[in-house]
């Protein structure tokens, strides 16, 4: 079973994480919602670190963090393991890579609830 962290407070993460789990094996998929969880004490999973970039465990309790979440994710989702696959390919990877590390940052920057601040 992998475990996926995500932001409940964030409207466009919370929308998206509503759709995988409707597709996804219950068991396969275990979701926390970090905003219930902040103190994260029974994961190797920091708050602040989760708000910043989409994080999993996988099935060996591995720490998986932005694009590898993801590519995680769809492994274990219905359909989704065909763009996992096409992610994971060398040009591609590295690409969806620097896209997701600006989106990740704007999302933070602009989130009020993702600032400690």
């Amino acid at each position: 079973m992998i475990t996926i962290f995500y932001d409940g407070h964030c409207n466009l993460c919370d929308k998206e994480i509503r759709y995988y789990q409707g597709i996804a094996d219950p068991n396969k998929i275990h979701w926390v919602d970090i905003q219930d969880n902040k103190q994260l004490s029974d994961y190797p999973i920091d708050f602040d670190e989760a708000m910043r970039l989409f994080t999993c465990l996988d099935t060996q309790g591995n720490k998986r963090e932005g694009v590898d979440a993801f590519i995680c994710l769809w492994h274990a989702l219905p359909y989704w393991h065909y763009l996992a696959r096409v992610v994971a390919l060398p040009g591609c990877y590295q690409l969806t890579k620097l896209v997701y590390a600006r989106f990740a940052k704007w999302r933070y920057d602009r989130a009020m609830h993702c600032s400690f601040k």
